[in-house]
């Protein structure tokens, strides 16, 4: 950019120049002799206006600012940058997973607090001793003085049938509530990944990465899956540990954030990334469970050499993502028992 003071200074070069000829013409007309015409006086250096250096965009020291080199479908290079904000990397570590303990304290202590809440509404509190240990197990006594109202006999005894017939399923409900607050839920007598509840979590702080991949697709939606695919099965395939460097349990699994910002992630790790960036598009997508194994299955009318799964009237097109194979949409397959957890579209 030129500074405004370039122009000017080369008119009053123009106007020295003038004044010099006007002079010479004074000379000729006193001076009788014919005289040789004098050169043209030596315009002043002119200054080069320099552009201002612009001062580089400071970088935010609160993002992660991440740059990934892949290949796209037609084995052509690709570079695209993004940013994931620090606070919700470290907000989606941090709440997923949990200490053994603490998770057994949480337990115990919320389950001591349902019975006597649920006593005390019945009423039969003073007439029951109710023991809590180990892992959620409980045990309990109760008694009432001869001549006790039998109305109030009555409330005693179906408190009692009631713990016998309902205290398992109040272990389940506050073991399920914790551990839905730490990225995992109940099923059945163990426990798992709450993909769902985490790629939804996801969506919002990987929205410039989707962007950032969006805009290599040149505007066109059949080229987005293609790019996707290729940019997760290129990252690296790496294991996360089943317990972190914490001691907390996380079967081992990866948040998406820490899938980007690490660069690697496993089958079920990349999956979930995968479906949280696609939740921006409006369409349905799978996360497919199948033993050992994750992959997604994305909304659309499959073509005649394409694997897919049918749901009713909808078609979902299988797809591989954990790499290092570059498998195309449709190239991949299922076979016996699978489950599948469908994520909707933000």
């Amino acid at each position: 950019m030129k500074k405004k003071g370039g122009c000017a200074l080369f008119g009053c070069a123009v106007v020295i120049g003038l004044l010099a000829l006007a002079g010479l013409a004074v000379l000729r007309l006193i001076s009788s002799e014919p005289s040789a015409t004098a050169p043209p006086p030596e315009e002043p250096p002119q200054e080069t206006a320099l552009p201002k250096a612009r001062p580089p965009v400071p970088r935010d020291p609160n993002s992660f600012h991440l740059t990934f080199h892949f290949r796209d479908a037609a084995e052509r290079p690709r570079k695209v940058s993004c940013t994931i904000r620090k606070s919700d990397y470290e907000r989606e570590r941090a709440g997923f997973g949990f200490l053994e303990t603490e998770r057994v304290e949480a337990l115990n202590r919320g389950l001591r607090e349902s019975l006597a809440r649920e006593a005390a509404q019945r009423g039969v509190e003073r007439y029951f001793k109710i023991e809590v240990y180990d892992e959620g197990s409980i045990r309990w006594s109760w008694s009432y003085p001869g001549g006790t109202d039998p109305e109030v006999v009555e409330r005693i005894e179906a408190f009692h049938a009631w713990l016998e017939n309902n205290s398992s399923a109040v272990v389940g409900a506050i073991d399920d509530r914790y551990l839905r607050a730490h990225g995992m839920r109940v099923d059945g007598d163990s426990y798992e990944v709450d993909y769902e509840t985490l790629t939804h979590n996801a969506t919002e702080p990987l929205a410039d990465c989707f962007a950032a991949l969006r805009r290599l697709d040149g505007g066109r939606s059949d080229v987005l899956l293609g790019l996707l695919l290729t940019f997760f099965q290129d990252l690296r395939y790496e294991l996360p540990r089943d317990v972190d460097e914490q001691g907390r349990e996380t079967l081992g699994f990866r948040v998406p954030t820490a899938v980007l910002v690490e660069g690697a992630g496993d089958c079920d790790s990349k999956s979930a990334a995968f479906c949280a960036l696609w939740r921006q598009i409006p369409a349905r997508v799978l996360l497919v469970l199948v033993p050992e194994h994750a992959l997604v299955a994305v909304e659309g009318k499959p073509g005649p050499d394409q694997a897919s799964i049918r749901l009713g009237n909808r078609y979902f097109i299988l797809c591989e993502v954990a790499g290092p194979g570059r498998l195309r949409p449709g190239e991949t397959d299922v076979s016996g028992s699978f489950e599948y957890i469908l994520i909707e579209p933000a």
